[in-house]
């Protein structure tokens, strides 16, 4: 029977030890392979030498056939990533604030990204939500979303997103009109208006001023 997909040796270079169990997990899932043992034969035989080596080493003097699947994605899991401290995970998500140039979508991204562990179980969402708001750095979007009575992260992140692209629309829309004929026209006329023009004014001040210089020759 053929197998679905294929999977790489692991490198700590490229991703995180979770990642690649994750995308080990999807390979049993697509070949239907649901048994334990032929899961850690598996891992074993596509992990890579070093890996394993390293495998050797952690369940010494025992060895990693010795270990379930689920023990030995634990102990690489606790060698590559030990867990965090959810105080030090929280000072970063409440310090986090969006930096320039940074989508909507990339903040939440990496807020996302370090509440994973902040432990915040049930008041994942509001956090999410809090923080969008307070770390957004744009005022627009920012008095937009603390007008709204009943704001929760969803409706706060499908607001940040509109205004962002709409921005982004009229901003392109103001460039692709600029480059057309009309619009190149419309320039020159607004620069010609608003050329300095001489006053009947400063005509009687030049005039008064000749008519001084030629007394003074007399």
């Amino acid at each position: 029977m053929a197998s679905f997909g294929k999977i790489e040796e692991f490198n700590v270079a490229d991703e995180e030890w979770s990642q690649y169990t994750e995308r080990v997990t999807q390979y049993f899932i697509a070949n239907e392979i649901t048994d334990t043992t032929k899961r850690r034969a598996v891992l074993l035989s596509v992990c890579g030498a070093k890996t394993y080596s390293l495998m050797r080493s952690l369940v010494s003097p025992d060895k990693p056939a010795d270990k379930t699947y689920t023990e030995l994605c634990e102990l690489m899991q606790a060698y590559y990533h030990p867990k965090p401290s959810p105080i030090v995970q929280r000072f970063k998500f409440n310090s986090l604030v969006r930096k320039p140039g940074q989508s909507v979508a990339e903040f939440v991204a990496d807020l996302r990204h370090i509440a994973e562990h902040c432990d915040y179980g049930a008041t994942l969402q509001e956090m999410l939500r809090d923080r969008l708001v307070c770390g957004i750095q744009d005022d627009r979007i920012q008095r937009r979303l603390l007008s709204e009575s009943a704001l929760d992260f969803k409706k706060a992140m499908e607001l940040a997103q509109g205004i962002e692209i709409a921005t982004k629309n009229a901003t392109d829309i103001q460039v692709l009109k600029a480059a057309t004929p009309q619009g190149r026209e419309e320039k020159v006329h607004t620069v010609q208006e608003v050329k300095p023009k001489r006053t009947n004014q400063n005509k009687q001040r030049g005039s008064v001023s000749h008519g001084n210089h030629s007394g003074n020759n007399q």
